[in-house]
């Protein structure tokens, strides 16, 4: 199969509903534009044996690729609508597989009301490499920031922490579980379901917003030095899972495993500062919309460089690492 012939029998079907695709056969894509928002852009990747084990189903790697970005694009409070998509692939592999890869994206494009509009194939010397870059819409005021958390925020989370680390180890048979909750977390490592129909809470209510990707410490940690804060957070009200305290048992509140699981990453779900007159306000349209919102801290005006204390309940402990670093490869 040449590359041609790989575009428009495995991904030009993707692109159908997209009137600026031209059928994946130009060099670019016409992008809609709107009178009412603002375009946004965001791109993230996955490589074999780095962000997917390679015994992966390519169906589940092609979601978790689309719902990284559509996590970014949440986190701004923008609502997705289109992506360019990058294959790289291994030099004299079978394409076969894929098939399964596009089946994925195609399951997901009917999820979340989203198209493929271009992109581009090539054939390397390494493991597969995937790239996909996610455009959004958001409303006249903008993105919703890292930098805008305030002095007195208060600090949210959209949903459970570490259930993704959880799912990696039992995949890789560090731990093990009953087969329901086993297949349970696994399932969120594979495929993370960003909370996507907040996009318009987040809009209107957040001051600043962050996706929980490398890890709720590292992320916050972030999060504080963008908006010139400091972030107390107390460990002892992360939200964990039923699925997650089914594994860890009495361990589930223990200091050692809650700073695990909030190192742990892969979460995408939202971190966020809410001013606190606007909280009950927010939490309440969020439990309608099926999410509990949990306040796990708060900011203050920046202490020097210190700009994120963790506490464990209430009594300070150490801040220091917490996430997956790219770069060295730590986490």
């Amino acid at each position: 199969m040449t590359e041609f012939d790989f575009i428009q029998s495995i991904l030009a079907p993707l692109a159908r509903g997209a009137s600026g695709a031209a059928g994946l056969r130009d060099d670019v894509a016409e992008l809609p534009q709107r009178a009412d928002a603002r375009l946004i852009v965001s791109t993230d990747q996955m490589s074999a044996g780095i962000h997917y084990l390679r015994s992966a189903p390519l169906h589940k790697v092609a979601q978790k690729l689309l719902r990284r970005n559509i996590s970014d694009i949440v986190a701004k409070g923008g609502q997705p609508f289109a992506y360019q998509l990058a294959i790289a692939w291994p030099r004299g592999s079978d394409l076969a597989p894929l098939r399964d890869f596009a089946e994925g994206l195609a399951d997901d494009q009917q999820l979340y009301d989203i198209h493929l509009t271009g992109g581009d194939c090539a054939a390397i010397l390494g493991p597969a490499h995937f790239s996909v870059t996610m455009f959004g819409w958001v409303g006249a005021r903008g993105p919703v920031r890292r930098a805008g958390v305030k002095p007195g925020d208060v600090i949210v989370v959209t949903g459970p922490i570490g259930d993704a680390g959880l799912g990696l180890q039992l995949a890789q048979g560090a731990r093990i579980a009953p087969a329901p909750i086993a297949e349970a977390l696994i399932a969120r490592h594979e495929t993370p379901a960003p909370p996507v129909t907040l996009g318009p809470l987040i809009a209107r209510f957040a001051t600043g917003a962050i996706d929980i990707s490398d890890g709720l410490i590292a992320d916050l940690r972030q999060l504080a030095i963008a908006s010139t804060t400091s972030i107390t957070m107390d460990l002892a009200q992360v939200p964990l899972s039923a699925q997650a305290r089914g594994v860890l048992g009495d361990e589930a509140g223990s200091l050692d495993a809650l700073r695990w699981l909030a190192s742990a990453g892969d979460d995408y779900q939202i971190a966020l500062g809410i001013a606190p007159a606007d909280l009950n306000d927010f939490t309440a349209a969020a439990a309608q919309l099926g999410y509990a919102i949990t306040p796990i801290g708060g900011a203050s005006a920046a202490r020097s460089s210190e700009h994120l204390q963790l506490l464990f309940c209430g009594a300070p402990i150490a801040s220091t690492g917490g996430g997956y670093q790219h770069f060295s490869g730590q986490g």
